[in-house]
């Protein structure tokens, strides 16, 4: 309204300028005559009557992975934060904790439009999100990112090669929520190690009671 009375139009012509709707006839100095005024007066959307309208929570559902990996996560989600919030939607971050019912909770109470992750979900999480047909999206893989666990994994592998070594080993995680994890970066080390004609990568599944036993195993073996 504040912007409708700087301008001298409509109310309904201000929300057709911001909100971009298709099909209506404004003229090229009209729509900047509303986007100067409303850059003028600091209007911002509200996020959660422009929600109310379209009957949808507006929330995005950011998941992040209990494993350590650097401060990509956060980098990540303040970048999401503020595209989604360019076109009014809200992201929500949420921890994974060992027990995937909290996620599946927050999926139930918000009703996310979307669903993000860096890495694989569980499958009785993305069961849930295929049924509420909740889109998932893991960041992970998208196209605009390329094949990070290739080029990782040829990073990896280049670094112990041009060190001398030539046995190549890799270490799952105990947990087994995170095999899926393990496999997805494990195709990387593997390709690198074959494009070099290096002896078949060893694999075993590492834990706080095995780590110790199984790091000797690989140096007495080679």
């Amino acid at each position: 309204a504040d912007v409708a009375r700087l301008v001298g139009v409509s109310t309904a012509t201000v929300s057709y300028v911001l909100n971009e709707v298709a099909g209506r006839k404004i003229s090229p100095r009209t729509r900047e005559a509303v986007y100067r005024a409303a850059e003028q007066l600091g209007y911002r959307p509200n996020l959660a009557a422009r929600n109310l309208a379209r009957g949808k929570s507006g929330v995005v559902l950011y998941v992040l992975p209990r494993v350590a990996v650097g401060d990509m996560p956060m980098q990540a989600g303040s970048r999401m934060t503020t595209e989604l919030a360019r076109v009014g939607l809200l992201q929500v971050q949420f921890f994974e904790t060992e027990d995937d019912q909290h996620v599946i909770d927050a999926i139930k109470n918000l009703d996310p439009v979307a669903i993000t992750s860096l890495f694989p979900l569980s499958s009785e999480v993305l069961d849930v999100a295929r049924a509420a047909s909740i889109p998932h999206i893991e960041v992970g893989t998208l196209p605009a990112l390329g094949a990070p666990h290739l080029s990782i994994g040829e990073l990896r592998v280049e670094h112990l090669v041009s060190r001398g070594h030539q046995c190549i080993a890799f270490a799952y995680a105990g947990a087994g929520r995170w095999h899926a994890l393990g496999d997805y970066w494990l195709q990387g080390v593997t390709d690198a190690a074959q494009a070099r004609d290096l002896p078949p990568v060893r694999i075993a599944e590492v834990t706080a009671d095995n780590a110790a036993q199984a790091v000797a195993e690989w140096v007495r073996d080679g």
